[in-house]
């Protein structure tokens, strides 16, 4: 692709993976930490190994305050039983890096992989909370990329910690091949399931 500038980038050739289905994406109460969501699945081939997930989070919930009056006309008024906005919707998508590998199990089996932590108290479980849960298949090298830099921007923090490093990726500056770029393209099929969960 180019950039308005006139550089041109393009990544290495990759192959098209194709994700197997989610089997199941299911909630499960703590009693320490609040509710927690998984993702299941597998692949009967053994091809897969490797996954990322991404999700969309979409909550009802009350506004804390009321707005009672409407300023209209140079007059306030009384808000009508229509014009009430305390009702709220919140979407909000993943912020984190969701990967994981089965090459060192017996079968291509994902059991329980926790995507979201929901603590108690939360507003999110106040009404109706809903989530999206997309599924990618990736290559080894992907794989590699998004661990990278889950410990570059996750997993830092602490002594015990891993050192930054650089990760740059499968994409590259034509025009100028010494830039460095950081970045992964990949090509799969997306698997995707939805869950809510009432109150």
């Amino acid at each position: 692709f180019l950039t308005v500038d006139g550089k041109e980038y393009a990544s290495d050739y990759v192959p098209v993976k194709m994700s197997p289905a989610i089997d199941s994406v299911s909630w499960k109460l703590d009693s320490t930490n609040g509710v927690n969501i998984y993702v299941n699945t597998h692949d009967a081939q053994g091809q897969t190994l490797y996954y990322q997930w991404k999700y969309v989070e979409t909550w009802q919930h009350r506004a804390t305050y009321t707005s009672a009056y409407v300023f209209e006309n140079g007059t306030i008024r009384l808000r009508t039983p229509d014009e009430y906005i305390t009702n709220c919707w919140t979407v909000l998508p993943a912020s984190s890096i969701n990967i994981s590998s089965t090459t060192q199990l017996a079968s291509d089996i994902v059991y329980e992989k926790r995507l979201v932590n929901i603590p108690y108290g939360s507003e999110k479980l106040s009404i109706v909370y809903s989530i999206l849960v997309e599924q990618y298949a990736l290559t080894k090298e992907a794989f590699q990329f998004w661990e990278n830099l889950k410990k570059n921007t996750e997993q830092i923090g602490t002594i015990f910690d891993p050192q930054p490093f650089a990760d740059f990726g499968n994409i590259h500056c034509i025009t100028n091949p010494a830039e460095p770029v950081i970045g992964f393209i990949s090509a799969s099929s997306i698997e995707e399931q939805r869950i809510y969960i009432f109150k």
